[in-house]
Formats: structure tokens, sequence, C-alpha cells
């Protein structure tokens, strides 16, 4: 593990954009006045910023994805994700999801550091009034749940609003969460308006990097 050399210095941005390239390296070596550096700016890491480092953990054990309970032995299941926000008009692939977890039976099995990924300035909490009486506070998250559909396949679905920012972090999480519980293949769903009667049925469309699945 990397360890930084501390010293006083004013309380600003980190680095000034009006410092020259010797004090930004300088700076570089203090601990940033937020308390989680490393969350707050990922982009930072050593990786990116081989001349501006930052300290480094193992793998995993910085991991936003908090486990509920221990999942139990997949075959091959099917990851769904299903992130709410720009690309879901209607609803629609809210809908879906919401559909596809009730016919699965899926439990929710671990949940992502709202505080990591959500910004609760622009996606407040919701408050629930029973005759004027506040009863429950419900915090957005993304949730990991677990169930097996009507044929018999595993199913895993990655559930919530989409995130705010540290989106590359939020990739390896997924990432490494698939490779985890042995993912064989994944789908995203999402919804776009596009102009058209409302008489006419629904299309469906797909984009992928695979060109065996598009053929």
């Amino acid at each position: 593990m990397l360890h930084r050399t501390r010293r006083e210095v004013p309380n600003r941005s980190w680095p000034h954009p009006t410092d020259d390239p010797a004090s930004a390296r300088r700076r570089s070596l203090v601990p940033h006045p937020h308390p989680h550096p490393h969350r707050r700016y990922p982009e930072r890491c050593e990786a990116n910023l081989p001349h501006q480092p930052c300290t480094t953990y193992p793998v995993g054990a910085m991991s936003s994805l908090s486990w509920l309970s221990a999942p139990r032995p997949l075959g091959d299941p099917v990851l769904i994700i299903d992130l709410t926000g720009w690309i879901d008009a209607g609803g629609a692939a809210r809908t879906a999801t919401e559909a596809l977890i009730a016919d699965c039976e899926a439990d929710v099995v671990a949940v992502f550091d709202d505080d990591t990924y959500i910004d609760f300035r622009a996606r407040r909490p919701m408050m629930r009034l029973v005759g004027g009486v506040n009863t429950h506070l419900e915090w957005a998250q993304i949730t990991v749940s677990i169930g097996r559909d009507l044929a018999g396949h595993d199913v895993v679905v990655v559930h919530g609003p989409e995130p705010d920012m540290a989106w590359r972090q939020f990739i390896r999480e997924v990432g490494d969460l698939a490779r985890r519980l042995g993912v064989a293949s994944m789908a995203h769903l999402g919804a776009y308006p596009f102009a058209t009667p409302h008489t006419r049925p629904a299309r469906l469309s797909i984009t992928t990097p695979s060109h065996d699945i598009v053929a």
C-alpha cells in the first residue's frame, strides 16, 4: 500500500488549474480534503495518472457491493440489467423488469453503496406520510436479485437508478459480480421514444458487440 506525505496546505481544489506542473505534482502527495478521495475521484488513481500517485487497494478490498446473503450455486445464469433513467420511455423497461422479478420470485441478495453512485441532490429520498406522520424514508438503491424463471433457468437481475457518477467503478463492480456468479450471457433493457402511431405494435430492437447474435 502506498503512503502519502502529509503537510499543511490551503483548502482548495486539487490540483489547482493555475499551478505549474511541479507544484501540481507536489500537491498530489497531500491528502484531499474529501475523506474518501479514491471514491470521489476514482479517475485520479495510479492506473490513469502515473505521475500523481494515490492510495491503492487489493482487488475487492474497496468493493461498493454489500452482500445481504450468500448467493446459492447457479448454473450458467443470465444477467439482466435495468437502470432506470434517460433510456426508459414510458417506464417500459422498469415494468418488464418488475414482471421478470415477480415471475422468477427473485430475492435481493446484494446492494450497491448508494452514496458512491447516487446524487441525492437530484434523486431525493421519498418520504411516506400517513396521517401527517413520517412513517418511511425510501432511498434510491441499485440492487442485485437472484431467481429462477419458469423454464428453470437461473436469472440475476441488477435493477435500480442509473449511476450519477463513478460509472467506470460501477462497470468494474458489475463485471466482478458476473465473474463471481458464473454469468453466461447478459442483456440490458431499455426503451426509447419513437415517432409512430399508437395503433401499431411495439417494436423490439437489439444492439450487441457480437456479430453472431445479430445474425
